[in-house]
């Protein structure tokens, strides 16, 4: 199966992470608080992409083949969905 797809978009979410809080850190206090639900959108594909690459990687480790490019690359998918858990229990 051609994961290609999965491996080039597995780092969109962090990506858009790092885009969004470069954008909100230049607002005070009541813009960023008016910019959060901007971290929404990589948080919850973030989620969906994780999902999707854990079955990637059991699909992946019963051939033998690709599982560490699975693995690093659903890794980097759930990044900002594991940032906003550790955020949210820090509150």
């Amino acid at each position: 199966m051609k994961l290609r797809w999965f491996y080039a978009i597995a780092w969109l979410p962090l990506a858009l992470l790092i885009g969004v809080q470069l954008y909100a850190r230049q607002f005070d206090a009541w813009g960023r608080w008016a910019s959060a639900p901007l971290f929404l959108l990589p948080v919850i594909l973030s989620a969906v992409l994780g999902i999707v690459g854990i079955v990637i990687c059991r699909r992946e480790a019963g051939t033998g083949r690709g599982l560490a490019a699975a693995a690093t690359a659903t890794l980097a998918a759930a990044i900002p969905a594991l940032w906003f858990v550790m955020r949210v229990l820090a509150a």
